[in-house]
């Protein structure tokens, strides 16, 4: 059910996969998050990167080591509303437009 909705926010299964395990595990490391979420060390370092810049995690460092967080469920469905309203607006302009096109 998770992975329509990151669908939806053109997320991938390994973003879904780190979210789920750094929701389990609070704060970490991008090494532990990727243990837990099964996904290579690297490859969770790229997504968890590319997750903050998208605010779907966030990153501090303590004692010189980046630990990353996920987001709360809540602020996912914030994004799937504004994700909604841009393609209602979109829908509206198309409308408008067919008969120009037609």
């Amino acid at each position: 059910m998770l992975g329509e909705i990151f669908q939806i926010l053109d997320l991938t299964s390994k973003d879904e996969q780190l979210y789920m395990a750094a929701l389990k595990l609070g704060p970490q490391p991008a090494s532990i998050i990727a243990r837990k979420a099964d996904v290579k060390r690297v490859d969770a370092y790229n997504h968890l990167a590319c997750l903050c810049n998208r605010g779907i995690f966030r990153m501090e460092t303590r004692n010189g080591i980046k630990h990353f967080a996920p987001c709360s469920p809540d602020k996912i469905l914030r994004m799937l509303k504004i994700k909604r309203s841009i393609i209602v607006e979109a829908e509206n302009k198309l409308k408008m437009l067919i008969p120009v096109l037609s």
